[in-house]
């Protein structure tokens, strides 16, 4: 059974799905595919020479946040910022 849904089912303002139950960002990615992105993307974060921290967080105390500082700090060994 296929649910339609309506705009007034959501608790995020201003999302809005179209007919065939796609929001605007996945109705246009076709178009974004095409898109380059600006942030490099690296394999491997290397520890500084120059600083006490290798890598700064945007720590908001939420799951995803506090789970990268555990997984910058714990598993790979770097020395974190938490930027609150």
């Amino acid at each position: 059974m296929h649910t339609v849904l309506r705009k007034h089912d959501f608790i995020i303002p201003g999302l809005e799905f179209a007919d065939d139950g796609l929001c605007a960002m996945c109705a246009s990615v076709h178009i974004t595919k095409i898109f380059k992105s600006i942030v490099p993307i690296i394999e491997k974060i290397p520890r500084s020479k120059k600083s006490r921290f290798d890598v700064a967080v945007f720590y908001t105390g939420g799951k995803d946040s506090t789970y990268l500082l555990y997984y910058l700090s714990k598993v790979l060994h770097l020395r974190g910022l938490a930027l609150t």
